[in-house]
């Protein structure tokens, strides 16, 4: 993610993929960044060292067709209320043009007594998938790093 030293900018967008919490019980997020036509990773350790990972043009849309399932019929899921801006959807580019919408959303799967975080892919042309957030987040950091070396 590149940005001139001398030319302050407004962060570029950003949606949280997903928040755990660690040892100490902070809460840290996973994030993805888009920065034009660039996506990264981004993930916060708490040790003020995390830098983004640029990922491979298509890592989002390979996850999705890996792990994302269609919406059951009469699921009509909204997204998660706002706490900032990291929680407004996210338009990613997409490596042949045009451009896929990203965001998460809450669903209480049968018999579970919390709902979950899922995210929610909506390319033009196909079926949107859904996918568990924790799931997604961590398929993006294995190939994010992978890509790193």
């Amino acid at each position: 993610m590149s940005q001139s030293a001398d030319t302050p900018r407004e962060p570029p967008p950003r949606l949280r993929l997903y928040a755990r919490l660690d040892a100490s019980g902070e809460a840290r997020g996973t994030y993805l960044i888009r920065d034009g036509n660039t996506v990264a990773l981004w993930e916060e350790s708490g040790l003020g060292e995390e830098v983004a990972l640029p990922l491979p043009a298509a890592a989002l849309p390979a996850v999705f067709r890996r792990y994302g399932r269609p919406l059951e019929e009469g699921v009509q899921p909204a997204p998660v209320a706002a706490a900032d801006e990291a929680d407004a959807p996210l338009w990613v580019p997409l490596a042949g043009g045009g451009q896929a919408r990203l965001w998460r959303f809450q669903f209480l799967p049968y018999g579970w007594v919390h709902s979950a975080d899922y995210l929610l892919w909506e390319c033009a042309g196909s079926e949107p998938l859904a996918a568990p957030a924790p799931l997604v987040a961590s398929a993006l950091s294995a190939l994010a790093r992978a890509a790193a070396g």
